[in-house]
């Protein structure tokens, strides 16, 4: 991922996505939600191997209860804490008078190499643990007007350079053609 960041802005943000998980403690809230997920499977696992008529079939039950409660609960509790942590990443890099403009840029770059490299391969969304790249671009591109400001309200210096979406577009309308 270090390896994608094309300059110091992208490297911030890629890094403040990481320090926010950090500060966030995520790592905990998804051990606690991961001993809450199994302490409310106990019951419904005890029965099925109460119930089911032989070994077979009960280790066959909780396997699919099992990949069950993975896509409905953790899956999705994943990918929110991913997002969480792009928030508050991206208002970190703007305190810190990083350029946000390129963390759309950076996951719009990721979605375009995946389209390219990957072409052939459909990754769905709902079995992941990280929202796609697309909706990381769309969303930072939302937190955009939010981490301007904050940058203004820490006196950053102003941004004099080109906007880094249109250098962006012009690479995804190059490869297009």
């Amino acid at each position: 991922m270090l390896k994608a960041c094309q300059n110091d802005d992208q490297l911030a943000i890629v890094l403040s996505h990481e320090i926010a998980h950090v500060l966030l403690y995520h790592v905990d809230a998804k051990l606690s939600y991961s001993s809450l997920v199994s302490i409310l499977l106990l019951t419904p696992l005890a029965m099925i191997w109460a119930l089911m008529p032989n070994d077979g079939f009960a280790i066959v039950a909780n396997w699919f209860l099992d990949k069950c409660s993975s896509i409905i609960m953790e899956l999705p509790f994943s990918r929110e804490m991913e997002k969480e942590a792009d928030e508050i990443g991206m208002l970190m890099a703007a305190k810190s008078c990083y350029d946000t403009r390129e963390g759309p840029v950076f996951w719009g770059r990721m979605a375009l190499r995946e389209k390219v490299l990957d072409r052939n391969i459909q990754k769905e969304p709902l079995f992941s643990t990280h929202p796609t790249n697309e909706s990381r671009q769309a969303h930072m591109d939302y937190l955009l007007e939010e981490t301007m400001r904050v940058r203004l309200s820490c006196n950053c210096p102003s941004l004099v350079k080109e906007d880094p979406m249109l250098r962006f577009r012009r690479l995804e309308n190059k490869i297009k053609l």
